[in-house]
């Protein structure tokens, strides 16, 4: 409800606070709002310098893109006869999976890193490993060497280059903006690996890891060009001054926002004192206010059931495993067609969910996308169990083990050709499903559930918790296959996952689109499951509607009374 109050003089309005929301937000940002209305301001080109600033610090995550799909650009490249560099089976899948092995460490290192030095500087830092990571694998002559330079890039691109970006992100947009600007995160992965996926097609695994080192530079000299150190972090450290330069650099096509550019960081500084204080006290009081308040437990335990329940659905490992997938289920695609199929379903709805999760919430594009996700999964599940069934359950008959091999019948001649289309075109929509939310929300409510004083910390436990997770998924991928019989298994394994996936969300999963971090932290405070709280606070703004409306009509008669005594 918008307290409003009328200049008599004028007759202009003038909203002052909208008590639903709670106390302001800690982040900068909060939606400029027209002053008749208190409607949020539509003006694009008053957010232009946010956009700017975000996008160009998370042009970051299209290094990690390129780091992701490298092996599966190196790995064959590797095991050619002509290679100059030879691996083992076992090394080649080392290689491929140091990477999510890397990204925990960086992840715990990254937190106060990040405070320390801030999150733009953090970002830039990353440069430097990355860029020796990519020249040591462009110069090995060994494995040692080339498994160090992919542990590197992976600590550098999935940890010290992403995560303060995210942080930055959150930190510096508007509410409405949020969501929109951290799913580019997202969207630079998926162009990234498509890059990867076309010039590796084309180009030596030493000179394209050459290349790669432009990626990390470009960020620096766009953020160098559009993005200020985040106002919420200079004014954490007591830097009052340059975080009003900050700001009115981010609000210098926002008027109102520029007016009120030096009480905004005031307000800043104030909400600083907490987290100063808990720094202050060290790392064991840091980690309990993390683990023994609600407001910092809570979103961990949802956030690692979420990502838990990402890696088991298969999201990850569809995508590594994508040319795998295809020949599982006899597809006619060759593997190149599959890889460049998935690449391009992944950057276009990349860009399609980066629209919608501005105009939609998270809870539904999340239910949503698991749902679709269970649905292609079953469905390529029992099409795969009918093909690989009729071309694996054929016996030869007693005496006719030895028919020449010209007599042979190709099994499973008798299945439609059309059926071996179902559980491609299957796995292509569970890709499409996945990037709409189960692949990309998650990742943005490391940044939007975390209150501020522990959201460094909370959001690097949750990316470390994800890797793990991913590597465990994508290593008993082969595994699974063998204990539950059979690929078409494994599908209904993760169509399963994906359901649960639903009902975990619909259950605990709180809604952040257009919320105020009071509003978050509210219901991590107040309530165990997410529907309940949405109806006590449908009763309590029906409750206040009443009253308002109560004191509304006392007020009218009132003045009425007073009209008519006057007279």
């Amino acid at each position: 409800m918008n307290v409003i109050l009328k200049d008599k003089s004028s007759g202009e309005k003038e909203v002052f606070l909208d008590i639903r929301s709670g106390p302001p937000s800690p982040s900068y940002g909060s939606p400029k709002r027209d002053v008749a209305t208190g409607a949020p301001s539509t003006d694009f080109s008053a957010k232009l310098p946010e956009v700017l600033a975000c996008c160009s610090a998370l042009s970051f995550h299209f290094a990690l893109g390129l780091v992701l799909a490298y092996s599966a650009v190196l790995i064959p490249q590797l095991e050619a006869p002509d290679s100059d560099l030879k691996i083992t089976k076992d090394q080649a899948s080392l290689v491929a999976s140091v990477v999510a092995l890397s990204v925990p460490v960086g992840s715990l290192a990254t937190a106060p890193i990040m405070e320390a030095l801030g999150r733009l500087r953090t970002v830039q830092l990353a440069t430097l490993p990355y860029i020796l990571g990519c020249a040591l694998i462009a110069l090995a002559n060994g494995f040692p060497m080339l498994l160090a330079g992919r542990f590197l890039t992976g600590v550098a691109a999935g940890t010290f280059g992403t995560n303060p970006a995210i942080v930055y992100t959150t930190e510096v947009a508007r509410p409405e903006l949020r969501g929109s600007l951290i799913s580019v995160g997202p969207f630079m992965v998926s162009l990234g690996t498509f890059v990867t996926y076309v010039v590796g097609a084309y180009m030596p695994w030493r000179t394209l890891s050459w290349a790669f080192t432009a990626a990390p530079v470009a960020t620096v000299l766009l953020m160098l060009l559009w993005t200020p150190e985040s106002p919420l972090w200079l004014a954490s450290k007591g830097r009052k001054d340059q975080a009003v330069r900050s700001m009115h650099f981010l609000a210098r096509r926002d008027p109102a926002k520029l007016a009120s550019a030096e009480v905004d960081v005031d307000k800043l500084v104030r909400g600083a004192e907490e987290r100063r204080a808990a720094q202050r006290s060290g790392v064991v009081a840091y980690l309990a206010t993390l683990f023994s308040q609600r407001t910092g437990l809570r979103p961990l335990l949802i956030i690692a059931v979420l990502f838990a329940l990402q890696q088991f659905a298969g999201i990850y490992v569809t995508l590594f495993f994508a040319v795998s997938f295809f020949k599982d289920v006899r597809s006619a695609l060759d593997a190149n067609t599959a890889s460049m199929l998935v690449g391009t379903i992944r950057v276009a709805c990349s860009i399609q969910a980066t629209f919608m999760m501005r105009r939609f919430g998270r809870r539904p594009l999340l239910m949503l996308s698991a749902a679709l996700c269970c649905a292609s999964m079953a469905v390529s599940g029992y099409f795969a169990r009918i093909i690989t069934t009729s071309a694996g359950d054929w016996q030869p008959l007693p005496g006719n083990e030895t028919t020449p091999a010209g007599d042979v019948v190709e099994l499973g001649a008798e299945v439609p050709a059309w059926m071996r289309w179902v559980p491609v075109v299957a796995i292509l929509v569970y890709v499409y499903s996945g990037m709409l939310g189960l692949l990309t929300i998650p990742w943005t409510m490391t940044a939007e559930l975390f209150a501020p004083r522990v959201r460094s910390l909370g959001q690097g436990m949750s990316v470390a918790l994800a890797n793990v997770f991913m590597f465990g998924a994508v290593q008993s991928y082969k595994d699974l296959v063998t204990l539950l019989g059979g690929v078409w298994a494994v599908h209904w394994f993760y169509a399963a996952v994906s359901l649960a996936a639903v009902l975990f969300t619909y259950l605990f999963v709180p809604e952040t689109h257009r919320r105020t971090l009071a509003e978050i932290e509210e219901y991590f405070d107040t309530s165990l499951l997410y529907p309940a709280y949405q109806r006590r606070r449908r009763r309590q703004q029906r409750d206040e509607l009443v009253v308002n409306r109560a004191d509304d009509v006392h007020s009218n008669g009132v003045n009425g009374n007073e009209a008519l005594l006057g007279k």
